[in-house]
């Protein structure tokens, strides 16, 4: 499995015997920030960082919309679409507060 900056999965925890998470061997700090994995964290932190908050929560309503496709039945379908209306009005409402958009709509009508 690998994400969509190309790095292993090797993030995914992994469990030893006694049932506590097992830690990945400590590696110098050079190593690490050089690492294909250490690349793909900077990558996405870089690829938010640099995303504006609405666009961000019109990603996650995105994801939800695609999850509620997949979902299997019509409970999950129209739990999924709630959360998608949700994060559709937190972007709407982030757009507002950052002063993209009007709170309320502006009649032409009023501007001649």
């Amino acid at each position: 499995m690998r994400c969509k900056l190309g790095c292993d999965a090797k993030a995914v925890p992994r469990w030893n015997e006694s049932g506590e998470v097992a830690l990945p061997e400590p590696r110098p700090l050079a190593d690490a920030l050089t690492s294909r994995n250490a690349r793909c964290v900077f990558g996405v932190l870089h690829y938010v960082l640099s995303m504006k908050q609405s666009d961000i929560f019109r990603e996650n309503a995105e994801n939800c919309l695609q999850l509620a496709e997949q979902a299997e039945g019509r409970p999950a379908y129209r739990r999924y679409v709630r959360m998608a209306r949700a994060w559709t009005a937190l972007a709407r409402e982030q757009q507002w507060l950052d002063g993209e958009i009007s709170p309320l709509p502006i009649k032409t009508e009023e501007l001649a």
